[in-house]
């Protein structure tokens, strides 16, 4: 899959071909059920129009930088993000900065120059999508501020799925996780919930294993023993770990390259203290 980054605009290091792009835009964390809806719109409508489907989203999630104490994590890391885009079929993602600088952009400008360095026909976005510095622009006036820049652009607004009659979301994923309801996170992402160890220093001591919170950017459980799996290059094991305050603790034999390990239920909640 192609990968983009915004801020590089030298033509002579890339070249886009004048080809129909379909472009869904979102934060997209955890690619739950709900976005899934969503992107697979954006992917049968590049089918339908013989173009690319793209996908624009953030190097972070922008409530870490707008809501720094009160942020748990991320459900997804961004590299298993882009795996997981691949593998639905996406032909590329542009990824998007959330830092300072482009916090403070205006909707107008940021769509003025996304649309001159990266034209598309049609966007797909979630009904509670916002874009551009505060009040910015709701999903329902993106078609009517590119109008006013003289542009021509088809905005598709997905609404929010629902389970057992309340929106699916990433926020109600991470407060699953921290609660330790993780069948319940299982159900609203569609698959397992793991943690992404690829580039996370681990902690070992003979055959116990472990991580610190501090080094995960992924929102973690509470105190408890859970089921988990662990996955290797090659393979993987079912074992028992247990998360005491800073980190998480197992007993890891014969598995090498450790990639992702997969919370698979509760198993007992461990006091605080």
């Amino acid at each position: 899959m192609n990968i983009l980054a915004w801020g590089v605009h030298d033509e002579s290091v890339i070249t886009l071909e004048p080809t129909p792009r379909i472009a869904a835009m979102g934060v997209f964390d955890g690619l739950h059920r709900g976005h899934k809806v969503l992107l697979q719109k954006a992917l049968d409508e590049a089918a339908l129009r013989g173009g690319e489907p793209w996908v624009i989203t953030f190097d972070r999630n922008p409530a870490r930088v707008l809501s720094p104490g009160l942020y748990p994590g991320d459900v997804q890391s961004l590299q298993e993000k882009m795996s997981t885009l691949e593998a639905m079929g996406f032909f590329g993602a542009l990824i998007l900065p959330f830092d300072e600088e482009f916090r403070q952009m205006e909707a107008q400008t940021f769509l003025q120059q996304l649309l001159e360095w990266f034209p598309f026909e049609v966007l797909f976005v979630g009904e509670n999508f916002h874009l551009g510095r505060y009040p910015g622009v709701g999903a329902r006036d993106i078609s009517r501020v590119v109008k006013e820049m003289g542009g021509t652009l088809r905005v598709d607004i997905t609404a929010l799925a629902n389970d057992n009659e309340t929106p699916i979301s990433s926020t109600r994923i991470r407060e699953a996780v921290t609660k330790g309801n993780i069948l319940t996170v299982t159900q609203l992402l569609g698959r397992p919930f793991r943690i992404d160890l690829r580039g996370v220093p681990l902690l070992r001591h003979g055959d116990t294993w472990g991580l610190l919170r501090k080094w995960v950017s992924q929102v973690m459980p509470h105190n408890g023993n859970y089921t988990i799996v662990l996955h290797g290059r090659n393979h993987q094991v079912r074992t028992q770990g247990s998360w005491k305050g800073t980190g998480a603790y197992w007993e890891q034999k014969n598995i090498e390259t450790l990639e992702f390990l997969e919370i698979q239920s509760l198993i007992r909640e461990i006091p605080e203290g």
